[in-house]
């Protein structure tokens, strides 16, 4: 949502990426971890690289799992999160409840994306109502 970026002074947000680099950060911690362990593997052979390869499989795992939980829990379809210089935040996400609708000619029908504007305005609500509109406004245009 780079509008919220581009809004007059008064009404810039900054974004907040703490959730993207935690999640690029258990996502490459994890691959660099399984690339490694199998170019060891691949040139030190299975014998000498044994005695370890279980901790590597669990540390992988857990990392995985770590980044399963973070996508899934923490930032849960999370588009933008920003703040503005007076302290008020803004967090948009995006969810698509599938609800499959079948027809008698077996045809199915998922309805379309739906963006949520979730205020965490601390400020005043005549804010929150204009950036409401303009995430309106920005989701109907795609």
């Amino acid at each position: 949502m780079p509008y919220l970026t581009t809004l007059p002074k008064p009404y810039t947000f900054t974004i907040n990426n703490t959730n993207s680099n935690v999640r690029l950060t258990l996502g490459y911690s994890a691959v660099t971890i399984a690339g490694t362990a199998f170019y060891l593997e691949r040139k030190l052979g299975w014998e000498v690289t044994q005695p370890w390869m279980l901790s590597v499989v669990l540390i992988y795992f857990t990392l995985n799992l770590a980044l399963t939980i973070w996508i899934w829990g923490v930032e849960a379809g999370q588009v933008f999160e920003g703040t503005r210089e007076g302290g008020e935040k803004v967090r948009d996400r995006c969810s698509c409840y599938i609800a499959l609708r079948r027809f008698k000619n077996g045809a199915q029908a998922c309805p379309p994306w739906d963006f949520e504007t979730e205020g965490l305005f601390e400020g005043k609500a005549k804010d929150s109502k204009l950036i409401s509109k303009a995430s309106h406004l920005a989701s109907s245009r795609s």
